[in-house]
C-alpha cells in the first residue's frame, strides 16, 4: 500500500469518526428534547401546557396526547441504540418520523400567526434530516453482537 493511500485511509477514518460524534451528539439532543416534550405533551394538564405551548389549548387534548406519544417514540428511536445497540434501524426511522412531525408543524404555526415558533421547528427538522441522512447512509450504528 503506498504512502497516499495509507494516508487517505486514514483521513477518511477520522472524518468518519468525527461525523460519527457529530451524529451522536445530534441524536443526544434532539432525542432528549423530543423525549421531554413528548412526556410534558402526554401528562400535563393542559393549563399548564398551555402556559408554556399556547397552542395546545386550541387543540382537542387527545391530538395533543397523541403528538406527544409521537415525539416519545421518535425519541426512543433515536436513543435506544445509542443506549442498548439494539435495533440500529430504529435511529433513521425515528429522525425520519420527528422530521414528518416537524414538516407538519411549519404550516400549522404559520396558519396561527406563530412565527416565533418557526426557528425552531426549522431547526428540528435539519437535525432531524442530518441524523436521517448521516444514519441511514453515511454511518450507520452497528448492532452488538
Amino acid at each position: 500500500m503506498s504512502d497516499n493511500t495509507a494516508v487517505s485511509m486514514q483521513k477518511r477514518s477520522q472524518e468518519s469518526s468525527a461525523l460519527n460524534i457529530v451524529l451522536w451528539t445530534a441524536q443526544v439532543i434532539l432525542g432528549g428534547l423530543f423525549l421531554t416534550l413528548g412526556i410534558l405533551k402526554s401528562v400535563w394538564p393542559v393549563e399548564q401546557l398551555a402556559g408554556l405551548m399556547p397552542w395546545t389549548a386550541d387543540l382537542l387534548l387527545n391530538f395533543v396526547r397523541f403528538v406527544g406519544i409521537t415525539e416519545i417514540l421518535g425519541a426512543v428511536g433515536l436513543l435506544a441504540p445509542l443506549i442498548l445497540r439494539i435495533n440500529p434501524v430504529l435511529t433513521p426511522l425515528g429522525a425520519a418520523g420527528l422530521a414528518v412531525i416537524m414538516i407538519l408543524s411549519v404550516p400549522f404555526h404559520i396558519y396561527r400567526g406563530d412565527g416565533s415558533q418557526l426557528g425552531m421547528n426549522v431547526l428540528f427538522l435539519l437535525m432531524a434530516v442530518f441524523i436521517a441522512w448521516g444514519r441511514l447512509i453515511k454511518i450507520p450504528i452497528q448492532p452488538r453482537l
